[in-house]
């Protein structure tokens, strides 16, 4: 029974861990867009997000933004998240892409009146899977000890 729940555990935590590449998710208003770039493998070195081939905004200021985006768009860069807050979206369907590291890049079309709103819900939502295994892991693991 013991070994069982050592394979299951471990299994478990292999699939937490091993989702890798780039996760692009939206929320907001029609005023403003939050949009979340995650990776989950390694730290994001630089992140840009552009719009019909323009730079809405980057991590390092380079390539430099479009002046369409001036005062309009600003980014927040984590360890594993890079977060664009872009207020006025020109575009009932606007696409975004996402681009972190050298990881290939994420598209993400965004419309105006079907966007949903921000919340700690949605936060929860997105991370549902992962926080799920997680704590099924961790319990798993408190039982062998």
């Amino acid at each position: 029974m013991i070994s069982y729940t050592i394979i299951v555990s471990f299994f478990l935590l292999g699939m937490v861990s091993a989702q890798t590449g780039v996760i692009l998710e939206a929320c907001g208003n029609q005023e403003v867009l939050e949009m979340m770039c995650k990776i989950n493998s390694t730290s994001i070195n630089t992140c840009i997000y552009y719009s019909k081939e323009k730079v809405v905004v980057s991590s390092g200021g380079v390539p430099p933004q479009d002046s369409t985006y001036k005062d309009r768009a600003k980014i927040v860069k984590t360890d594993k998240v890079c977060k664009l807050t872009l207020t006025g979206l020109e575009d009932h369907n606007q696409t975004f892409t996402c681009t972190i590291n050298d990881f290939k890049p994420v598209l993400k079309t965004v419309n105006k009146k079907t966007l949903s709103p921000c919340s700690a819900c949605s936060v929860i939502q997105h991370t549902g899977v992962s926080l799920l295994l997680a704590l099924l892991a961790s319990h798993l693991m408190s039982k062998l000890l």
